[in-house]
C-alpha cells in the first residue's frame, strides 16, 4: 500500500477536496485564524456554533466529526482535542495524528488533510508538526501481516496532505524523513 503524502497548494481550505479536514483545538483557546474563518463562513457559521461552549472538544485526543453537507469540498471536518498548550509536544502531535488516522480508517475515510496551522504552538513549529503528523499517521496505518492471511480488511489511507495558509515550501524534506523513520520502525 502506497500513501500519497503531499503539501496542498490550494489557497483556501474550503476548496480542498478530501474525505476529512482535521483541525486541532486547544483547551482555553479560541479559533480565530483565517483558515477557520473561511471554513466557518462557507458553512454558514455553523462551526462556530458547534464549538461555542463545548469545552470537552479540546480535551486531549477527543474527536468530533462534523458533516459539511456539501457546503465545502471536504466531506467532513474532524476536530481533535490537543489538550493544554503547556503540555503540548512533538510526541503529543504524533499521538494526535495516530488517533486521527485510526478514527479516519474506522470511518472508511481514504484521504486526510491536516490543517497544520492548528497544530503549531510556541513549542512545536511548522517543521516539527509536519514531521510528527506524517510519522504518527503512517505508523497508525501499519498493520501486522498474519501468517497465511490473504487479504487485509478495512479501509486504507490513500492520501495524506498538509494545508497551511502560510508558506510551507521546503517541508518535503521533513515528510520524507518521517516516512523513512516510519519504515525503519515497521
Amino acid at each position: 500500500m502506497s500513501i500519497h503524502v503531499h503539501i496542498v497548494k490550494e489557497t483556501e481550505l474550503a476548496k480542498v477536496e478530501s474525505d476529512l479536514i482535521v483541525i486541532a483545538l486547544f483547551e482555553h483557546s479560541s479559533l480565530s485564524a483565517s483558515y477557520f474563518d473561511q471554513l466557518n463562513a462557507a458553512c454558514d457559521n455553523q462551526l462556530a456554533y458547534i464549538l461555542k461552549d463545548e469545552q470537552h472538544l479540546s480535551k486531549f485526543k477527543s474527536t468530533t466529526f462534523v458533516h459539511t453537507l456539501g457546503q465545502i469540498k471536504a466531506k467532513q471536518i474532524l476536530f481533535v482535542g490537543a489538550g493544554e498548550q503547556e503540555k503540548y509536544s512533538h510526541e503529543k502531535v504524533r499521538e494526535l495524528a495516530g488517533r486521527v488516522t485510526r478514527e479516519a480508517l474506522k470511518n472508511h475515510k481514504s484521504s486526510i488533510v491536516f490543517c497544520v496551522e492548528s497544530f503549531i504552538t510556541d513549542k512545536v513549529g511548522m517543521e516539527k508538526a509536519v514531521h510528527a503528523l506524517t510519522e504518527g499517521s503512517l505508523l497508525a496505518t501499519h498493520r501486522v501481516q498474519h501468517y497465511k492471511s490473504s487479504s487485509r480488511e478495512g479501509a486504507q489511507l490513500d492520501q495524506l496532505a498538509f494545508y497551511s495558509s502560510e508558506e510551507i515550501e521546503g517541508l518535503d524534506v521533513h515528510i520524507e524523513t518521517a516516512k523513512a523513520s516510519q519504515k525503519e520502525r515497521c
